[in-house]
């Protein structure tokens, strides 16, 4: 019993399509034929039959098992693990079935009569035809042909005749299957999905190509046949006694696999017959899913097939010719869809020509090629990307007469979003610019429309193409527009959604930097638009684009935008420097509140060479209320956008860097005062470690950090115990020259109170351990003064941590001292 290789590709994560995946099977077949590799071909089945039978034929717990041991195996080898015999097998059966996979979804490719070793090539590209595991792949022969004993008998001699490796594939419409062996002497095989049949004569060959195709008599088959040596197609087909089900048959498959002689016969052939029904005939629909052989062809690209069938059933007369040239699959799709969607270029032309000059036809309906869901060809054509289907089928509809080009130009899916959108959207560049190249010189439709691609509520194209970052397909939009006469093309520039969202700004949100550069050098040279409005998108609300990108953290996005609108004329930078929210909060004040270091970094490296623009307004980067941005860092502790921002000001002339540095709110409390109180000590080392080679600034002033009523930040840090925040501080002032170190240290409120006897009396003490530890070695101050850590009044510190009952507050002072061997004689010996 064989296991069912289709749930076992399911249950693996491979997408599956249960009415096809037998040409994969059959083309890995083949090419393990031909490269002499069936042997292991056929050993990766029997190791599957024989996990099914040790299941007792249970086929769910089999392939569980084997799916198991495969996901163990996988990790083995990713991980560098050594791999036993067993696990080798499982992922040889894991590389069989990605080569199934690929060759069922190259099917069109390898089975449609294009380029057979194109599609081997991707397997291997090596042309040493002498090297079996990596020999190319070429079809020789082709036939049609009537499935007979004799038939049978003559493929079968053929290979047993044959002293080289020979490969035949024989199918249907429905399925297909794989004959041949590797070499003289070699067993000959016979592979159906994941069967393989030892074939030892003609009549267990005929027997099992019989059962293969279901014991159907008068069969038509497509045979082909392979080798590793070139040479030219022979090409056959069977036309002697034939009935009307025969002809039917072979037309099906003719048109399915491109055998134009073939094709003329058989219609021919089912002309002269009289007293039947010629439509159903010529229609040739495959026998499981009602697929007409010209869909077929469509679908697979042959288009002198095309053109023959479209020839031949010309001048019938009596025939549904909208019908026959609808070509539509059961579920309603029609053949130039196919074409359309798998960008079969050829096919494509030849079809739109034949049908041109057909009269008593319905052409915008056959041209519109609408699946049952009413999505046009062309919009899939577009979806896809399909640069050269895309051309000719405009082209070749631009002379035609009585059809409604706006509508056909359009593609319009059921909720109205028109092609040219979804190119836009999947950033399908080469599509977009053939597209618009091909309108341009298109009389009486209406460009504009077309151009902006909007979705039923009014969102353009060009928009979500800024929006998902699709650098080549703004470009080449902006590029082919730009010389259009008689268009809006402020209004497409600006993309802008129903909202009034600018496409630009989706941009800007989403940090697609290359995409904005590209709009930008774009819209550079263009005449008769606004670029003030195009570059300073704005939500509906008034929000810049640019704010946000610096709220998100967009640093590339910012440093485009602002090389982008460096070499500008005629734009006020000023206002487009400065993007601010509605109720005037700046975008730079939102990266240094959210600490986005690379953004505040690059934004005012932007800015720093831009002349005639307040660069000192811009970096101060005040909300409404006055608070700056550089004291939102320091309270939210953002180590990297402090260190950032004030490195970067550091070389800027012409700026208050007093105030900056200070970042005081208006009640005068400065940013190194919010840092103190909030113990973030990292955010204070680094604002030190910064300023502290900054020349003509007051860093005495900084340092202190006051508060207007005068309060020091350092009596705020130790007065709510935050060690950290101590310790970082006065490492980062011991090394200050030309500071007053005593008074910053004492760092007394209004009343005189220093910071330590805050600490004393709140019986902070880790804060009272790192202080003492902090000073001990500053040279130049009075610790005796500082450790007394008097009151206005004179009581000590100490004195009031006792009458608090901080025990441990003053534990840790009297070991500290004692320890640091300091002021042991200056202070109470009951003290010590």
């Amino acid at each position: 019993m064989a296991i069912d290789l289709l749930k076992l590709q399911k249950k693996l994560g491979y997408d599956v399509d249960t009415g096809g995946m037998c040409y994969g099977i059959a083309y890995m077949a083949i090419q393990a034929i031909i490269r002499d590799d069936l042997a292991a071909y056929i050993s990766r089945i029997e190791y599957l039959e024989k996990t099914l039978s040790q299941h007792n034929n249970n086929e769910d717990a089999a392939i569980n098992e084997i799916v198991e041991k495969i996901n163990v195996a996988y990790e083995k080898r990713k991980n560098k693990q050594n791999l036993d015999c067993d696990e080798i097998k499982l992922l040889d059966i894991l590389n069989w079935l990605d080569g199934v996979q690929i060759y069922h979804n190259y099917n069109n490719l390898l089975y449609g009569g294009q380029n057979y070793k194109n599609a081997t090539n991707f397997f291997s590209a090596n042309t040493n035809q002498n090297e079996k595991e990596n020999r190319k792949i070429f079809v020789i022969a082709k036939e049609l042909n009537i499935l007979t004993k004799e038939l049978i008998d003559d493929i079968f001699d053929k290979i047993d005749n044959s002293k080289e490796p020979i490969a035949f594939s024989l199918s249907t419409p429905d399925h297909i299957i794989s004959i041949g062996k590797s070499s003289n002497y070699k067993p000959i095989y016979l592979i159906n999905h994941d069967i393989h049949k030892h074939i030892l004569n003609e009549r267990s060959l005929y027997s099992e190509v019989f059962c293969a195709f279901k014991y159907s008599m008068r069969i038509a088959l497509s045979i082909f046949r392979y080798s590793y040596q070139e040479e030219n197609i022979s090409i056959k087909y069977v036309t002697n006694n034939l009935d009307k089900d025969d002809l039917c048959n072979l037309l099906c498959l003719a048109l399915q696999d491109g055998y134009v002689e073939a094709i003329k016969v058989y219609i021919e052939g089912i002309s002269n017959l009289s007293g039947i029904n010629k439509q159903q005939l010529l229609a040739a629909k495959k026998k499981n899913d009602g697929a007409p052989g010209l869909c077929l062809a469509l679908q697979n690209g042959h288009a002198e097939a095309i053109k023959a069938y479209i020839e031949g059933i010309f001048n019938i007369p009596g025939i549904d010719k909208q019908q026959l040239l609808a070509a539509k699959r059961k579920d309603g799709t029609p053949g130039l869809f196919m074409a359309l969607q798998n960008g079969h270029a050829e096919a494509i032309k030849v079809y739109i020509e034949g049908i041109s000059n057909l009269s008593g036809i319905n052409k915008q309906q056959l041209l519109a090629a609408k699946r049952k869901d009413g999505t046009p060809g062309l919009y899939i054509a577009l979806q896809n990307g399909h640069v050269e289907a895309i051309k000719i089928y405009i082209d070749a509809i631009s002379n035609l007469g009585g059809i409604d080009k706006q509508e056909l130009l359009a593609a319009k899916i059921p909720d109205g979003t028109p092609g040219l959108y979804v190119a836009l959207y999947n950033g399908h560049a080469e599509a977009i610019k053939v597209y618009i190249e091909a309108i341009s010189n298109f009389p009486g439709i209406d460009k504009q429309e077309l151009l902006a691609a909007k979705m039923s509520d009014g969102t353009p194209g060009l928009c979500l193409a800024l929006q998902n970052g699709h650098a080549e397909a703004i470009k080449v939009y902006i590029e082919e527009i730009s010389n259009f006469p008689g268009i809006d093309k402020q209004e497409l520039l600006a993309a802008k959604m129903p909202d009034g969202t600018p496409g630009l700004f989706m941009a800007l949100q989403n940090g697609h930097a290359e995409a904005i550069k590209v709009y930008i050098e774009a819209i550079f040279n263009l005449p008769g638009i606004n670029k003030q409005q195009l570059l300073t998108p704005k939500m509906s609300d008034g929000t810049p684009g640019l704010f946000i990108a610096l709220q998100n953290g967009h640093a590339e996005a910012i440093k485009i935008y602002i090389e982008g609108i460096s070499n500008l004329s005629g734009i006020n930078k000023q206002q487009l420097l400065t993007p601010k929210m509605s109720d005037g909060t700046p975008g730079l004040f939102m990266a240094l509140q959210n600490g986005h270091a690379e953004a505040i970094k690059v934004y005012i490296e932007g800015i720093s060479n831009f002349p005639g623009i307040d660069k000192q307004q811009l970096l101060a980067a005040k909300r409404k209320d006055g608070t700056p941005g550089l004291c939102l860092a320091l309270q939210n502790g953002h180590v990297e956008a402090i260190k950032i921002y004030i490195d970067a000001i550091s070389n800027l002339g012409g700026i208050d860097k007093q105030e900056l540095l200070a970042a005081k709110i208006p009640d005068g409390t400065p940013g190194l005062y919010v840092a103190l109180y909030n113990g973030h000590a990292e955010a204070i080392k680094v604002y030190i470690d910064a300023i502290s080679n900054l020349s003509g600034i007051d860093k005495q002033q900084l340092l202190a950090a006051k508060k207007q009523n005068g309060t020091p930040g350092l009596f705020m840090a130790l007065q709510k115990g935050h060690a950290e925040a101590i310790k970082a501080y006065i490492e980062g002032i011991s090394n200050f020259s030309g500071i007053d170190k005593q008074q910053l240290l004492a760092a007394k409120n209004q009343r005189g109170t220093p910071a330590l006897c805050m600490a004393l009396y709140n019986g902070h003490a880790e804060a009272i351990k790192v202080y003492i530890e902090g000073i001990f070695n500053l040279p130049g101050i009075n610790r005796r003064e500082l450790l007394a850590a008097k009151m206005p009044d004179g009581t000590p510190g100490l004195h009031i941590a006792l009458q608090q009952g901080h025990s441990q507050a003053v534990k840790t002072y009297r070991e500290m001292i004692s320890k640091l061997k300091i002021l042991s004689n200056g202070l109470p010996g009951f003290l010590l």
